[in-house]
């Protein structure tokens, strides 16, 4: 699957091209590093399976991991265009590589645990 570089995006992005860029890190790894790329919406790979409907179709789509290869974000980008998204590619490098070329990143704070309850 074709991925789009850091670069590619770093310059729609400063174009105002409208992209819907996804975070698809899980908690533990946004416990470590709780940065992201600006605008980016977090949302696990079970999430996105479940709301895939929710996404823009008439953006360009954009899926990051902290994966090799992003395996993640590729496997989510053939889930999606399977479901009638076509304009979705995993980023190459994923957000290793955007702060590599110090691109801007911007703090997240930390999610809430989901299903847990106090007893």
């Amino acid at each position: 699957m074709a991925r789009i570089t850091v670069d590619e995006l770093k310059g729609m992005m400063d174009n105002g091209h409208e992209v819907f860029v996804l975070d698809l890190r899980g908690a533990l790894d946004h416990e470590a590093d709780p940065y992201t790329i600006p605008g980016a919406l977090r949302m696990t790979a079970e999430e996105l399976e479940q709301r895939h409907g929710d996404i823009p179709r008439q953006s360009e789509i954009i899926l990051f991991c902290a994966c090799p290869n992003e395996a993640t974000a590729a496997k989510m980008a053939l889930m999606l265009r399977r479901n009638g998204i076509r304009n979705v590619r995993p980023l190459a490098g994923g957000i290793d590589v955007w702060r590599q070329r110090n691109f801007p990143l911007e703090a997240q704070p930390a999610a809430p645990p989901t299903g847990l309850v106090d007893e």
